[in-house]
């Protein structure tokens, strides 16, 4: 599973920016609704294998108050998320915007320990200091963190500006 699952994340982190690089007039609304609609076939096959339909119905219909405002609150939250990635996927590439999905791996198991009450087992805490540590040695070909805030290209707009200098 663990393989299966890391092709097809790299495929999906490649399709969808070159998809987005070769759509350059859609706005962020909508590369986000097309990049939703691409997995909601495959989240609608998981569900359908998981429960039958008419007890996910059911069950929808018969929320309270309070359960039905989390869940319209996890949508919402949900498509804050999908924008946020859209925006990512537009200035960063893709391996870059892996590597922050990854480097974010510690907030998740932060969350588990403080809102579920886990015990993050070795392996977890592990996978964690590798994810940190990779994210923290990564850099795009040519650029530094510096660049990226600053907006310069690259050790090339560097040089240029160091040979107008002197």
């Amino acid at each position: 599973w663990g393989g299966l699952y890391t092709c097809s994340m790299v495929f999906n982190i490649v399709f969808t920016k070159f998809s987005f690089n070769k759509m350059k007039d859609m706005n962020s609304w909508e590369k986000t609704f097309l990049n939703n609609m691409l997995g909601t076939p495959v989240i609608l096959a998981l569900a359908a294998a998981a429960e039958p339909l008419s007890e996910v119905v059911e069950t929808t219909l018969g929320l309270s108050l309070m359960p039905g405002m989390i869940v319209l609150l996890s949508c919402v939250m949900g498509l804050g998320i999908s924008m946020s990635g859209t925006k990512c996927r537009e200035v960063l590439s893709a391996t870059s915007f892996d590597v922050l999905g990854n480097s974010t791996k510690y907030l998740t198991l932060a969350m588990s320990m403080i809102f579920l009450n886990s015990k993050p087992s070795t392996v977890s805490l592990i996978g964690v200091i590798v994810a940190l540590t990779g994210g923290a040695f990564y850099s795009p070909a040519g650029k530094t963190f510096c660049d990226f805030v600053t907006g310069a290209n690259g050790n090339k707009e560097r040089q240029v500006k160091s040979k107008k200098e002197t």
